[in-house]
């Protein structure tokens, strides 16, 4: 009788193809740091609440209302950079405790899987708003919107995932564990000061409200399902910021 022997390691191939898998079936090699001690959670959650209710709605009503996207790039910039202090200062966070990992430390399905999404996704909402990226590349101001509309956007979509994923769900998840800590982080990011003002928007029906919070309660729930599972804040930042960049920081099409 013949033994079948499994190799100690799979063949190049078949290992190259797993890597480029795992990723889409929410199988990362992720890096284990373990849950957060409780004064770190305290910490990070009053760092949350100050920011999304006193900071970001100080610097929104610090602007005019028909301010150009210019500022906006420039605040931004200063909101992240200081977000990041804060996070090192304050709360004694270091970056890989939010997930914020150099290139070389990710593990291969992570960048796999980043690089397969990002061509996707431009692909996808290229295709999508194909009539704002014309208008785009047509305009004769094209790098003052690349900078002053298009990037801010994809910031502004990093910074959403730093606060809430990064922040906010790692705070939970130690408290509370994966799945309470995962839900509540996104109802927080659904129905919290981030998107309330959908509730006032004038003329919108019911019907309107729920499709609309429901599409953001979904990708928000897909987010915090990737991040939870990569521990990257990275992959789920920029996956938000090109949505952000395609659907608000593209000029309109003719």
């Amino acid at each position: 009788m013949t033994t079948l022997r499994h190799p100690s390691a799979p063949p190049r191939a078949a290992s190259l193809v797993w890597d480029l898998l795992r990723g889409h079936l929410l199988c990362f090699s992720r890096p284990e740091h373990g849950p957060l001690p409780n004064r770190l959670i305290v910490r990070a959650a009053l760092a949350v609440a100050a920011i999304e209710c006193v900071v970001r709605p100080f610097v929104r009503r610090a602007l005019p209302s028909d301010s150009e996207p210019g500022p906006w790039n420039l605040v931004l910039l200063l909101l992240l950079w200081a977000l990041l202090v804060m996070t090192h200062l304050l709360i004694g966070l270091r970056p890989n405790g939010i997930g914020l990992d150099r290139w070389r430390h990710w593990s291969r399905d992570a960048r796999a899987y980043f690089l397969q999404v990002v061509v996707l996704a431009l692909g996808v909402f290229g295709i999508m708003h194909a009539g704002g990226v014309r208008a785009l590349l047509e305009s004769s101001n094209a790098i003052e919107l690349l900078a002053f509309a298009v990037l801010p956007n994809l910031l502004w979509g990093f910074w959403q995932e730093w606060i809430y994923r990064g922040l906010l769900q790692s705070a939970l998840v130690s408290r509370w564990g994966s799945v309470a800590g995962v839900l509540i982080a996104n109802v927080a990011f659904t129905f919290g000061p981030l998107h309330a003002y959908h509730f006032f928007t004038p003329g919108q029906t019911i019907e309107q409200h729920t499709l609309m919070f429901g599409s953001i309660f979904l990708v928000g729930l897909f987010f915090g399902i990737v991040f939870h599972r990569s521990r990257n804040l990275v992959i789920v930042g920029v996956f938000h910021g090109i949505g952000n960049a395609f659907m608000q920081g593209l000029p309109a099409p003719d």
